[in-house]
C-alpha cells in the first residue's frame, strides 16, 4: 500500500512538472511569437518611412533638374489654379451683402479683395508644406527670374 501510495504520488508530481513545462513551453511560445510580432511591425514601419523618405528626396532632386521653362510653366500653371480654388466659392454665390462698420481703412468691397489677396500671398508657404520645396529657392534656379528680382530689388533701393 505504502509503494502503492509513493507510486501514486509520483506519477501525480510527474504530471505535475509535465503541466508545468507545457505552461513554460506555452508561455515562452507566445512571448517569442509577441517578440516576433513586434519586430516584424518595427521592420513595416522602418521601411515605409524609408520609403517615403526616399520619395521626397527623389521628389525634390527632380525639382532641381527642373529646367528654367519647365518652372516657369510650373509656377505659371499651378498658382492660378490653387488661387481659382481660393475665390471659386465667391463664385457660386448668388448674393453678397457686406457691413462696414467704418472701423479701420478700407472696408466693404476693398476689405474683402484684401482678404483674397492676403490668402493669395499665404500660397508659396502652401505650396512648401505640400512639396517640401521652398516657393523662393523654386524661383532661385531660373535665371530670367533670379535677374529680374535681383534687378527689381536693385530699384527699391534708389
Amino acid at each position: 500500500m505504502e509503494t502503492e501510495a509513493a507510486g501514486a504520488a509520483s506519477a501525480t508530481k510527474a504530471t505535475g512538472f509535465a503541466s508545468a513545462d507545457v505552461v513554460k513551453a506555452t508561455g515562452l511560445a507566445e512571448a517569442d511569437a509577441n517578440q516576433a510580432r513586434g519586430l516584424a511591425e518595427a521592420a513595416v514601419i522602418e521601411a515605409q518611412g524609408k520609403a517615403t523618405a526616399e520619395a521626397m528626396r527623389v521628389k525634390a532632386e527632380s525639382f532641381k533638374q527642373y529646367n528654367e521653362a519647365a518652372v516657369i510653366e510650373l509656377i505659371v500653371r499651378v498658382l492660378p489654379e490653387i488661387a481659382g480654388k481660393i475665390s471659386e466659392p465667391l463664385s457660386r454665390m448668388e448674393r453678397m451683402v457686406i457691413i462696414n462698420s467704418g472701423n479701420g481703412t478700407g472696408g466693404g468691397a476693398s476689405k474683402l479683395t484684401g482678404d483674397v489677396t492676403q490668402i493669395i500671398s499665404q500660397l508659396p508657404a502652401v505650396l512648401e508644406s505640400l512639396t517640401g520645396v521652398k516657393f523662393e529657392k523654386l524661383l532661385e534656379q531660373v535665371p530670367a527670374l533670379k535677374k529680374a528680382m535681383a534687378k527689381d530689388g536693385s530699384n527699391t533701393g534708389k
